[in-house]
């Protein structure tokens, strides 16, 4: 067999969740839901979402102040993920990365003059545990 998991065994057999989707979804659902590209699965959840909140509001099941609730967590929920995405696709500019450079050199180069006061004549061996963790 293949060494990789695909989507649709992932979402029948999640581990992690309690209960997972698997239990919660039905076998059609889970091959719709697995078709969806990953990035689009938590605007098709959030959507779903609403919608069930949408059918229980007209049943009368679900207050109209509950339904908005629910709506404006599921925006919300939308927008943290859209802001996620872009923090984690925007790259540090070049100034950052080399002050970020001269200031761990710096941190470095002046660390074993603070760890004699306290370590003595074993300074250079944090100095030199702090430089391999930084180089």
């Amino acid at each position: 067999g293949s060494r990789f998991t695909s989507d649709l065994q992932l979402l029948q057999q999640d581990l992690h969740a309690q209960p997972g989707l698997g239990t919660l979804l039905s076998h059609q659902e889970v091959r719709e839901y697995s078709r969806v590209s990953f990035i689009q699965r938590p605007s098709v959840a959030a959507h779903l979402v609403m919608r069930i909140g949408e059918h229980y509001r007209r049943r009368g099941l679900l207050s109209p102040h509950g339904a908005h609730l629910l709506h404006s967590q599921c925006a919300r929920l939308l927008a943290t993920l859209k802001q996620t995405e872009c923090l984690a696709s925007t790259t540090v500019p070049a100034t950052y990365t080399y002050m970020l450079g001269v200031l761990t050199f710096m941190y470095v180069f002046t660390a074993p003059f603070v760890l004699a006061f306290n370590f003595h004549w074993v300074a250079p061996l944090p100095s030199m545990l702090i430089a391999a963790t930084f180089y």
